[in-house]
């Protein structure tokens, strides 16, 4: 849990900027999903938050590290929303398929069923569209972990 006190107290001008993690996959846990509306198109989608558990070789380690500044790589959490319209289940369906859910499961059970699962998520950069300055690093694809 958060503690506000101890973070409010930190002197202005000693906050740095985090950097974020360095492009490519890494494996992560899937977390309990919630179900909400877009803002604007108020389209229903599932959120999966995902909690970051080993890097793949394709990431910069020394990047890495410096993203992490002394942190665990399981404090790197990310999201993913996927849409449930007509046209966007193929997605939330590959999503389930990736994290190994049972063939055949009504979507709504494998939801359910993908929590504490894990899944590859390919990272990349996206600058903010308000501040050039700004750069965010963000699941944009998923595939099934490599079996050992």
């Amino acid at each position: 849990m958060t503690d506000f006190n101890a973070l409010l107290s930190a002197p202005i001008g000693s906050i740095e900027k985090p950097k974020p993690i360095p492009t490519g996959g890494y494996i992560w846990t899937i977390g309990q999903p919630k179900f909400d509306k877009s803002p604007e198109k108020k389209t229903d989608y599932v959120r999966f938050p995902l909690i970051c558990t080993e890097p793949l070789g394709d990431v910069d380690a020394d990047a890495l590290q410096e993203a992490l500044a002394g942190k665990a790589i399981s404090e790197i959490e990310k999201k993913i929303d996927l849409y449930i319209t007509k046209d966007a289940l193929w997605r939330l369906q590959e999503f389930l398929q990736n994290a190994g859910v049972e063939e055949g499961l009504p979507l709504e059970e494998g939801i359910q069923a993908a929590v504490g699962r894990q899944i590859v998520g390919v990272v990349s950069h996206e600058v903010s569209k308000k501040d050039p300055s700004q750069v965010y690093a963000n699941v944009e694809q998923t595939a099934k972990v490599p079996e050992e």
